[in-house]
């Protein structure tokens, strides 16, 4: 259901008292008691069912795959979870109304391997209501999340569970290897990425709202135990995109005992015509909804002020920089009048403002030596920001040139990769 993005986020800036950047007082901040959720609901996220929590039998862990038409990765994605050297497994596939084939590869899958099990909606009902659909129904011990055009390395569950079964972990973190789709040559093709914390680190939900030391909020970076998840009512908002955001955020804050393996263990994929790379209106609404969820959490547990910093910084990567590029990104038939007023008040909000770009380097300064992806990423919230306040309308008009080009580059190359 897509309800406008005034009822989505209406009333996202308020002025707050709480100093966030510089010393001074009335920062402009989200307002969290006007957000609607998509799915019509007030900062409530669906329920789990209790019942099925301690259901686990012989089932060591359930990897939870999402499926919306990915036929043409589906296959490497499949076989990736059922070649797992721990067999005492179970792969439950939600498939979320694909119009391509895939419903038809994971049946395949399905009829040669018992541990398979199929959850096909009717109607799209989105990653969230898949995720939570499955770990109700999950009789594994631990979750884990695979996405449909990933693969996971064949001991990725075998060394997952080991670790956190033989430290009683509620959570393990773990590398992952990122694949940019469409390049052929090997070294540009791929990057490791590998925690860089240890076990139960002090700092370690600190560094989860900062996006430092390796962590994300992408649940396919992590093992849950069910029985964690289900007493902490820990699950994903429905009809949002982003809706891993707070997910993983409230898993970080909840858990007492947190596991780290640094290794590579998970196989992403990012490809432009993914969910996670598309525009849209509703993606830059669901953006901010995310992050009003995040806010409201830190209220309601009476961490706000403790991690207000960690939170600015977190919302002017995302609910500014990340949006506004994206706002450019967007075609002209994508806008319309409410989104351009609406982007028009974030511009013109006290988030522009030299005291944040100020924060944003100290920030940077802060960052160990070892942390070189999240100083990539602090640098282009930087280098945005900046020009966001200081030169909008080259920016937009570059922004806008240049992802003109793309499209029109990427469209040509795959047309010639299919003939």
């Amino acid at each position: 259901m897509h309800t406008p993005l005034a009822n989505n986020i209406r009333g996202l800036f308020v002025t707050s008292d709480e100093n966030l950047s510089s010393g001074e007082t009335g920062q402009t901040m989200p307002n969290f008691d006007a957000i609607r959720t998509s799915a019509g609901q007030q900062g409530v996220l669906p329920s789990i069912d209790e019942s099925l929590a301690h259901r686990a039998g012989d089932v060591k862990v359930s990897i939870i795959i999402p499926v919306y038409n990915t036929s043409e990765y589906l296959h490497q994605c499949l076989d990736s979870a059922v070649n797992q050297t721990l067999k005492e497994i179970e792969i439950i596939v939600i498939d979320d109304a694909s119009t391509d084939n895939s419903l038809a590869i994971i049946r395949q899958y399905e009829r040669q391997d018992g541990r398979i099990r199929v959850i096909a909606f009717e109607e799209n009902r989105g990653n969230g209501f898949g995720r939570n659909e499955a770990t109700r129904q999950a009789t594994g011990i631990y979750l884990m999340f695979l996405d449909s055009d990933d693969w996971l390395e064949t001991n990725a569950a075998e060394m997952m569970y080991g670790k956190a079964v033989a430290h009683h972990h509620d959570i393990v973190m773990y590398g992952y290897t990122w694949h940019l789709a469409n390049i052929q040559n090997e070294k540009k093709n791929k990057k490791v990425y590998l925690p860089l914390l240890e076990d139960n680190d002090p700092n370690f939900f600190r560094y989860m709202v900062q996006q430092r030391k390796g962590l994300s909020c992408m649940p396919w970076q992590f093992i849950f135990e069910k029985e964690f998840v289900i007493r902490n009512s820990i699950c994903f908002p429905n009809d949002i995109y982003f809706e891993d955001v707070p997910f993983s955020i409230k898993a970080i804050y909840k858990a007492k005992n947190i596991g780290v393996l640094r290794s590579s263990l998970y196989n992403y994929r990012q490809r432009n015509t993914s969910i996670t790379e598309s525009v849209s209106k509703k993606k830059i609404t669901d953006m901010l909804v995310s992050l009003v969820m995040v806010k409201k959490f830190l209220d309601e547990e009476n961490i706000f002020i403790q991690y207000q910093r960690e939170y600015l910084l977190r919302f002017l990567m995302h609910g500014i920089c990340y949006v506004f590029m994206n706002y450019f990104r967007l075609s002209k038939q994508e806008k319309d009048e409410e989104l351009d007023r609406y982007m028009e008040k974030l511009r013109t909000s006290s988030f522009m403002r030299t005291e944040n770009l100020l924060f944003v380097l100290q920030a940077i300064a802060e960052l160990d030596a070892d942390e070189v992806h999240a100083k990539e990423s602090y640098q282009r919230t930087y280098n945005t920001l900046y020009s966001l306040i200081y030169s909008y309308k080259i920016l937009r008009f570059n922004c806008s040139v240049a992802y003109f080009i793309r499209d029109i580059i990427e469209t040509k190359f795959r047309f010639f990769s299919t003939t």
